[in-house]
């Protein structure tokens, strides 16, 4: 298991080949896992955007799915800015995943809270993301490859922190972080690839 934190957005580039590596690994586990053939060459992928259109610091995870929706037609997309995936119908839609897509790679993405200092940063992890943790709330873990964007620092009222004061704009993180994913997805997992990675000035 491995966690990569990178600052947004200056190191997109590293950040998709970062995305890319773990779901190559994780995919090769989960064939070996089902016994599957090593030739084979595409590992399904379900991509599960936890969040809330109604706490515009939570949105970013929706907002990012609907996206993936239109980049990426071909893999099922659990939460959206039309059906969103949060604590009231989580457990419902993991066990509906597991039934119609079983042997599938999970990809989470996620928002969450921080410190000033991590305002701005993307976490990429082999394993999974706890949702809710942030407000307190239990719920089970998600995704065999996690990526979660720290938007803005926590607070003690985080909910209304999150509510009235977004330190980072979800509308454009969903743009740039979607396209590495459906980048990253083809790359990975496909042969070809659709989507070009966003240049990096810095490089």
């Amino acid at each position: 298991m491995f966690r990569e934190i990178y600052p947004w957005p200056n190191l997109t580039l590293a950040l998709a080949k970062k995305i890319r590596q773990a779901l190559k690994e994780t995919a090769g586990v989960i064939r070996l896992e089902a016994g599957l053939a090593q030739e084979q060459k595409k590992s399904p992928v379900v991509v599960l955007c936890l969040g809330s259109m109604e706490v515009p610091g939570d949105s970013l995870g929706p907002r990012v799915g609907s996206q993936l929706e239109q980049t990426l037609p071909q893999y099922p997309v659990y939460g959206t800015q039309l059906e969103p995936l949060d604590s009231s119908n989580l457990h419902s839609k993991l066990e509906q995943l597991n039934i119609e897509h079983p042997g599938a790679l999970h990809l989470a993405v996620d928002a969450a809270v921080g410190s000033w200092l991590t305002v701005g940063q993307v976490s990429v992890r082999k394993g999974p993301l706890i949702p809710g943790i942030g407000l307190g709330i239990a719920l089970p873990p998600v995704g065999d490859v996690s990526i979660t964007a720290v938007v803005k620092p926590r607070r003690y009222h985080l909910l209304c922190q999150l509510v009235n004061n977004c330190r980072i704009k979800p509308e454009r993180w969903a743009e740039i972080l979607s396209k590495l994913i459906a980048d990253s997805i083809q790359q990975a997992l496909e042969p070809g690839n659709m989507f070009t990675v966003p240049h990096d000035p810095a490089d």
